[in-house]
């Protein structure tokens, strides 16, 4: 921003509007960006007067700085809110097509794509090559789509909560096999399987609410269904 050759408004704009779009992307609160800013300002100001500035040249210099800063964050703020509306209207389109498609299917590809990734994972272990070298459960097909993709069908449940920390786990003790001898490897792969059953339960459980709520509501309005309008009057 504080450039000795002087600002190229283009790109000074451009720069900003960059960061903005990653704020969006990364989801850091606006709220800490706007304290971020305060405290850039208070502190350039306080090393501003430390210098031996006259009375006028310190004014324009605490004016300009906190000028900069102010367009910097309200250029930062519009892109900001910019991509974080068209990242909200992309997850709502993409929840509303995952409602329109055979959930049952993709509980069963998914489930395919768990068995596919331990598959690999043990027979890597099997054949004991050193190092040993696999693709971890978080960047595997499963891992991706449940970090990407499953949280805009079933949001931050607690179940969906609980799948995360699983996967952690598997992830925690899928290293520590890698750096084990054969012998002490049991104990580890009895917890991995463990863990994996735990994956597989609360998947179904996922995908067995998310029927129930689907069952429930008209597949084109999303509307509760007639079942529900003895419910409905009651309340």
């Amino acid at each position: 921003m504080f450039k000795r050759d002087g600002i190229e408004a283009k790109s000074f704009i451009r720069r900003q509007q960059q960061v903005g779009w990653v704020h969006a992307r990364i989801k850091v609160p606006e709220r800490l960006v706007s304290r971020g800013f305060r405290e850039l300002k208070r502190n350039i100001i306080i090393s501003l007067r430390g210098t031996r500035l006259s009375r006028e040249d310190l004014s324009a210099a605490i004016y300009f700085v906190s000028a900069l800063l102010d367009l910097s964050f309200d250029v930062m703020t519009c892109a900001y809110i910019d991509r974080s509306e068209r990242s909200v209207r992309s997850d709502e389109a993409f929840r509303l097509f995952s409602l329109g498609q055979n959930l049952v299917t993709e509980r069963e590809r998914q489930r395919a794509s768990l068995s596919e990734w331990a598959q690999s994972f043990f027979f890597t272990l099997q054949v004991g090559t050193s190092p040993l070298t696999f693709v971890p459960i978080s960047q595997s097909d499963f891992g991706l789509w449940v970090f990407h993709r499953a949280i805009l069908l079933f949001d931050r449940s607690s179940e969906y909560e609980r799948l995360i920390d699983a996967i952690k786990n598997v992830e925690q003790i899928s290293e520590l096999v890698t750096f084990s001898p054969p012998q002490q490897r049991v104990d580890y792969l009895r917890k991995i399987k463990a863990a994996i059953g735990e994956i597989n339960s609360l998947l179904t459980l996922l995908f067995d609410n998310s029927l129930e709520a689907q069952g429930a509501r008209d597949t084109l309005t999303q509307l509760l269904n007639r079942k529900f309008v003895n419910t409905v009057i009651s309340a």
